[in-house]
């Protein structure tokens, strides 16, 4: 019987309700409202801004703690913190975050659905922001390699840990079938992208996060999980789209 389909965990091992309501509490903390409040900063930054200056904050500390130069420091260290969480956990299989050898089935199933992807985010491309298709590799080819060969590294990977990996294996108690834990991974990894304060990056990552917790759920294999991230995320640089999830950071030449 393939893996995903067995229980998670057996009813003699589930904890106390006591603490899996604790649980409960952890991931709605951790998945929604910290980023709604963070979305929220980001929204109201000037005025925080203001505020810590009018309580006699130095302007320079109040210029270090703008939400936009903190995202990515705390995003990473949230996964850090899931990574050291994990693997102090002796509960949890070590070989989930590797297991290459699901990579080539994850690819034949997944390069289908990915044209059809690809085809349908173009066409979105074309209908929202028709000037920037394709406007990163035409305007910055230089920037948009790296990016190509970075990206999957040093973001889809490490977004794969808290989203899909410490995920399962934190809350399996509570999210006892793969089909809740596929629709509340992708709802956390959805949610998350209001942070970018665009209806875009949210509603697309839902859609994608739907087809990562898929395989991660699949294949036990953050690896495999995130080489389904990498084809839709490069994709969504190269199309034109990045700009819905980096806010123009990179001087408009992104989307």
């Amino acid at each position: 019987m393939p893996e995903s389909t067995d229980p998670t965990v057996p009813i003699e091992r589930r904890p106390a309700p006591a603490f899996r309501l604790y649980l409960l509490g952890e991931l709605v903390f951790l998945y929604a409202l910290v980023p709604t409040l963070f979305a929220w900063w980001r929204a109201t930054g000037s005025d925080f801004q203001s505020w810590l200056i009018d309580i006699g904050a130095p302007e320079s500390l109040a210029h270090a703690v703008r939400p936009q130069r903190i995202m990515f420091p705390l995003l990473f260290f949230f996964v850090i913190l899931c990574l050291v969480v994990l693997l102090l956990d002796k509960s949890f299989d070590k070989r989930r975050l590797w297991r290459p050898g699901a990579i080539p089935s994850t690819l034949k199933r997944a390069i289908p659905i990915w044209l059809a992807g690809a085809t349908a985010l173009t066409a979105v491309t074309y209908a929202v922001r028709p000037d920037q298709l394709f406007g990163f590799p035409r305007n910055a080819p230089g920037v948009w390699l790296l990016i190509m060969l970075l990206y999957p590294i040093l973001s889809v990977y490490p977004q794969g840990i808290p989203f899909r990996v410490f995920l399962f294996h934190r809350y399996r108690s509570i999210l006892t079938t793969p089909l809740a834990r596929i629709i509340v991974g992708a709802l956390a990894f959805g949610w998350m992208h209001i942070v970018f304060l665009n209806p875009f990056a949210p509603a697309l990552t839902l859609l994608g996060g739907l087809l990562f917790c898929y395989t991660y759920e699949k294949t036990r294999s953050a690896l495999a999980a995130s080489v389904d991230h990498a084809l839709y995320g490069c994709w969504v640089f190269t199309v034109g789209l990045g700009w819905f999830f980096y806010g123009g950071s990179y001087g408009g030449v992104v989307g």
